[in-house]
């Protein structure tokens, strides 16, 4: 995802595609995959059947592994056949050498519940993966390998991605389609910006070709991605001709990783709108990111992001539906039902020119040999009613089009052997076939369809009327249907020809939301009536249903309507059983328990022992012992000449500083809003004369993903303490440096000795200089000669590279956005005259310039000391909390030093039927931290979304005594944190049982034999 911090969805939209490559093709599958999976530039053919891609992108690693079964069920019921998910490699190596596929990191095992479920997979195996994870995924030990370079050709960096793809990919290749698994796509790398496709521009891309290959990769693959956009169709249909391979999207934006919850209705249309482009334009297949976003557990997040990782998608973080979850099952039923068409078509919209009568609608059409499939686009905000005409004969005098959507009307499709759809111009929600019987659900208003019918033509034998005979018409070989829409449940209508037989089963708008097809046992069952359906299983003859529904809404009459219609033409009423108790209901959590502490800033004690911690004459960043945690303590003694104040001053690092003198806090790093990430350089404390111990605790808040990132990790965003210390008598006084110039140039140009001439013009900072071009520019000011004796520049973020001059002299040379750095300008300061400053700026992708503060620091004092000999360990004590020394803590006093609280409380997990209600914690009051529950660390607070505390997973709670404990690094007491109820994520789970045992005796009377079509869909 985008690397623009604080940039809307518009904006990035505006910059992608000038990241992105046009290539969209795949490289084919090898010759033993081939009869498994193959593309061709029509679509997808699995197992030899042509097959739409409907998926959802759902990263196990941000999912509790209890709770995988649940949420690709979800995905499943919701018409979705295909997960997609991100194989992090920080995940699965996270210190070099060791490595980890258990509980969430089992990609094994996800993999295999994915094929047990009956969907397929697509492997992003990166090594580059973004996501809004940690480092974008690169382990933390990459920064550590000497001259190791990301994304380009590049001899450790290969070695250390092959040794990482001969662990990951044949865990790939023994779960591809062709070896019994679910895998029928891969990808390598992620949004580089160098190759789409099957672009492979340098040696880099060759050895990720070829170890794909090595390692027993023959599914077909691509680079990067495809079609990356919150609306990936466009504009305008395309043909199929000439392609050879599929038109597929793998990240299309229905939501952002900045919200939380359910869109609003205006964002739901846009959305369903774009998918159905998608579908009516001439796609094979698309992949929401995300489906469902989960949790950023642990030390994952980057700095964008805290624990939830929401992302407002259909299925939220703690499992619930939103509206959205709803559209979206639509469009993924219809055009699975109709993947005979839209795998195999072209586009055929100029022969229907002339179809719509209202030029506000817009028609596009599919044709293939099964049939076509035409498409009313109404655009507009305003309901919009049509004519419809078809060779030269007018079919509907008033179709009606509600605004923002795409109608699909079916033309000649071929529904069975004997069976020709020839009009259907009811809205077709999904075809599904159950044993002899070919059912076929359409919504539509409350009351009569009239002027919306379904047309049949028929071949081979009399046409035999078994149910609604009234509704149906039949003259020679043609059947008219026109269904009536019940206030609750479905109409039921049901003909045969043959040995085959017809359902149409008619739903209204609200119903059609409430309509499932599952399979138990081998059969296909389609449900109408709860809001969810979850396990179905059959036991003595009769079906069990868990539905679910939101928390606190009681049963209505679609619930009261509840049938199931199985391989057979009598329905089944369905009829709730009773609903188990417990101890949770949705109106009052638990309450805490009172609160203990245990300090947590032992390491700053004077003699503290630290043995086995990482020597160094200058610190060494975080992460350099193995760490790959968000806390480093650093620790050294010096000699202070005389009590006073002083400031200490720091080459490099971030995000947050705590200083301590002798085991007492002494100072700390202010934290800038901005992305909560600030480097911290000079912090003024007062110290005694004498031998001081001086010890300081780091906090990251989550390193960038480097999206679009190329180069050396060893630069870009260091965290913890890096390079020199100095101890300088005195206070630095800062100087903010806001009026700029700049002109483009290039990369050899003279540097500018004035700013006399033409071609200056005025920049701010933050401005964008390149919009989105790639190059070179000055960019000049001209310092206040502020009288000191040492003169330092700090620059919070130059976008992409740039390279320092004062009066001309060569100062600093920076590569990496996003990274704050500081120049020492003594070497080059004019005391006497003008200070002129020229940042050479080069810009590689996106936006470019001096796009973060700029502050002139000047002491007065010339004394300065340097600070040396540091140890280093990672880590606030998390190991040890087991062994922790817990004291009770009034929960209304701070300790105002890093500390860890511990609470509990008494629960009873939901299982199974009865109330589900979502727990969360909510760390008001508190600072900034990690919270762990029952030993599961939840992630970084406080969120960055708009959702109060924690999701506490009902797989990690225990029935009995909880454990909360909470570290926070001010110390902040703990008084107004609590647990709450999320009602809008609650649901209650019941279960459903047919009203009598299922009977097969009339589907069985009326066929003998499997009809053709049967034979496949077994």
């Amino acid at each position: 995802m985008n690397r623009f911090l604080g940039i809307g969805l518009g904006l990035f939209m505006a910059l992608f595609p000038l990241i992105a490559s046009a290539n969209d093709s795949m490289f084919p599958p090898a010759p033993a995959a081939k009869p498994f999976i193959d593309i061709d530039g029509k679509g997808f053919l699995i197992d030899g059947k042509r097959t739409f891609i409907v998926s959802g992108s759902m990263h196990y690693a941000r999912v509790p592994r209890a709770l995988w079964a649940d949420r690709l069920l979800r995905m499943k019921r919701a018409g979705f056949n295909t997960v997609q998910s991100y194989l992090f490699w920080n995940v699965h190596e996270p210190e070099k050498g060791v490595w980890n596929f258990e509980g969430r990191a089992d990609l094994d095992a996800f993999l295999k519940l994915v094929k047990k479920m009956g969907m397929y997979a697509t492997c992003r195996v990166g090594p580059y993966y973004c996501a809004e994870w940690d480092s974008g995924g690169y382990p933390v030990w990459l920064r550590f390998v000497p001259g190791l370079r990301v994304r380009e050709p590049n001899a450790p960096f290969e070695k250390e991605v092959g040794t990482f793809f001969d662990k990951i990919l044949p865990i790939v290749a023994r779960n591809q389609i062709n070896h019994g698994g679910p895998v029928i796509l891969v990808q390598l790398e992620n949004e580089h910006p160098l190759g789409w496709g099957t672009d492979m521009p340098n040696s880099y891309f060759r050895f990720l070709y070829n170890k794909a290959i090595q390692d027993g990769i023959q599914v077909p693959f691509f680079f990067s991605g495809l079609h990356h956009s919150s609306d990936p169709a466009g504009d305008r249909p395309w043909s199929s001709a000439g392609r050879t391979s599929p038109w597929y999207c793998t990240e299309f934006w229905p939501g952002w990783y900045n919200l939380y919850g359910a869109l609003p209705p205006d964002r739901d249309r846009y959305f369903t709108r774009g998918t159905w482009k998608i579908i009516a334009y001439g796609g094979n297949g698309y992949n929401y990111y995300m489906l469902h976003g989960g949790s950023n557990f642990g030390y994952t997040n980057n700095d964008e992001d805290a624990a939830s990782y929401d992302y407002a998608a259909a299925i939220g973080q703690a499992g619930d539906l939103r509206p959205i979850y709803y559209h979206f099952k639509r469009a993924a039923w219809f055009a699975r039902s109709f993947a005979s068409v839209l795998e195999d078509s072209d586009n055929t919209t100029e022969n229907y020119a002339q179809c719509v009568g209202n030029p506000t609608i817009h028609a596009t059409a599919r044709t293939a040999p099964a049939g076509t499939l035409l498409f009313l686009d109404n655009p507009g905000n305003t309901v919009q009613t049509t004519a419809l005409s078809l060779d030269g004969k007018e079919v509907a005098a008033n179709l009606k089009v509600e605004p923002g959507e795409i109608r699909p009307i079916v033309l000649h499709y071929t529904l069975l052997p004997h069976i020709i759809l020839e009009l259907g111009l009811a809205r077709i929600y999904a075809i599904c076939q159950q044993a002899n019987i070919t059912t076929i659900v359409v919504n539509g208003p409350i009351g009569d369809g009239a002027d919306e019918p379904l047309i049949f033509r028929t071949s081979g034998a009399p046409v035999r009327l078994i149910v609604g005979e009234q509704a149906m018409k039949v003259s020679g070989d043609t059947l008219t249907l026109i269904p009536r829409y019940p206030e609750a449940g479905a109409a039921e209508y049901a003909f045969q020809v043959g040995k085959q037989i017809v359902r149409v089963l008619a739903v209204n708008e609200q119903a059609a939301d409430r309509t499932w097809f599952v399979e138990a046992n081998g059969r296909h069952y389609v449900i109408v009536g709860p809001r969810y359906v979850g396990d179905v299983f059959l036991k003595h003859g009769h079906l069990f249903v868990n539905a679910e529904r939101p928390a606190d809404v009681a049963p209505d009459a679609l619930d009261a309507a509840s049938c199931v219609y199985g391989p057979y033409l009598l329905p089944n009423r369905l009829t709730p059983l009773a609903v188990s108790s417990s101890s949770l209901n949705f109106q009052k959590a638990p309450k805490l328990s009172g609160w203990q502490a245990s300090l947590a800033d032992q390491e700053a004690a004077t003699g503290y022992p630290a043995k086995g911690w990482l020597q160094s004459r200058d610190p060494v960043e975080m992460g350099a012992d193995g760490y790959n945690g968000a806390y480093a303590w650093y620790r050294t003694t010096l000699e202070v000449p005389k009590a006073g104040v002083y400031t200490l001053h720091f080459s490099d690092g971030g995000d947050w500083l705590d200083v301590f003198v002798n085991g007492h806090k002494a100072a700390e790093s202010r934290i800038v809003p901005r992305n909560d990430h600030q480097v911290a350089r000079d912090i003024t404390l007062t110290l005694p004369a004498g031998r001081v111990t001086l010890a300081v605790l780091t906090a990251h808040y989550g390193r960038p993903k480097l999206f679009s990132y190329l180069g050396a990790l060893d630069t870009v965003d260091v965290k913890g303490l890096k390079g020199p210390v100095t101890l300088m008598a005195g206070a630095f006084r800062g100087t903010p440096i806001e009026q700029w110039y700049w002109q483009p140039t290039d990369a050899h140009s003279a540097v500018p000795e004035s700013l006399m001439g033409e071609g200056w013009q005025e920049a701010k900072v933050g401005e964008d200089l390149f919009h989105g071009r790639r190059g070179y520019a000055w960019v000049v000011t001209s310092l206040p000669n502020l009288p000191g004796a040492h003169h330092l520049l700090h620059f919070e973020n130059v976008d992409d590279n740039g390279t320092v001059f004062l009066n001309g002299k060569l100062l600093f040379r920076h590569e990496g956005w996003g990274s704050p750095f500081d120049v020492n300008l003594d070497a080059a300061w004019n005391k006497q005259g003008t200070n002129l400053l020229a940042v050479r700026v080069q810009n590689t992708d996106g936006p470019g310039g001096i796009m973060g503060p700029v502050t002139l620091r000047v002491l007065q004092n010339d004394e300065v000391w340097p600070v040396e000999h540091w140890a280093m360990h990672g880590g606030v004590g998390e190991g040890r909390l087991s062994r922790a020394h817990w004291q009770t803590w009034p929960a209304t006093q701070a300790t105002h030093v890093p500390t860890f609280y511990r609470t509990t409380f008494i629960t009873t997990p939901p299982q199974g039927l009865g109330p589900h209600p979502i727990l969360r914690f909510s760390t008001r009051g508190l600072s900034r931290g990690f919270v762990w529950l029952n030993g599961h660390n939840l992630g970084r607070y406080p969120e960055k979304v708009p959702i109060d505390g924690y999701y506490l997973p009902e797989c990690w709670l225990k029935p009995g005594v909880n454990e909360l404990i909470v570290f926070d690094e001010e110390g902040n007491a703990p008084v107004e944190a609590h647990l709450w109820i999320e009602k809008t994520a609650s649901r209650t789970v019941y279960q459903l049982e047919t009203s009598g045992k299922l009977s097969f005796e009339a589907s069985k009377a009326l066929s003998a034999e499997r009809s053709p079509l049967n034979e496949r869909a077994k």
